[in-house]
């Protein structure tokens, strides 16, 4: 069996992280009767970004997932692709994704190719 989850799984995965964090404000909440405005904000901002990022990480993560013959820039020899994390920050927060990374055997180098305007 492979290690990419079916988008079936994802699917029941993000859904049943939605049923929680529609959970945990209200439980926080009934702790907190005198919280502020500003303090309710907060707890709900903090779970937006809970079930956000496993979200952005999976859609973005696909972008690089094509598989394809890279050469070297130097060379123009088939580079390996060896992989690396890659974190993207972004104004809902960080996201970390896996990221196309490249050796070329006969140059001795290592490099990766830009993904859009991702960097």
């Amino acid at each position: 069996m492979g290690r990419k989850r079916s988008q079936e799984r994802i699917q029941e995965e993000f859904t049943d992280s939605a049923g929680e964090m529609h959970k945990r404000p209200w439980s926080w909440r009934r702790e907190e009767p005198g919280a502020s405005f500003d303090e309710i904000m907060e707890q709900v901002r903090q779970e937006g970004e809970a079930i956000m990022k496993p979200l952005m990480e999976e859609m973005v993560g696909e972008a690089g997932e094509v598989e394809v013959d890279v050469c070297c820039p130097a060379c123009e020899e088939r580079a390996q692709n060896k992989g690396k994390k890659k974190e993207l920050q972004h104004r809902e927060g960080a996201v970390e994704i896996n990221r196309e990374y490249y050796y070329c055997p006969l140059c001795k180098q290592g490099f990766s190719p830009r993904i859009g305007d991702w960097g």
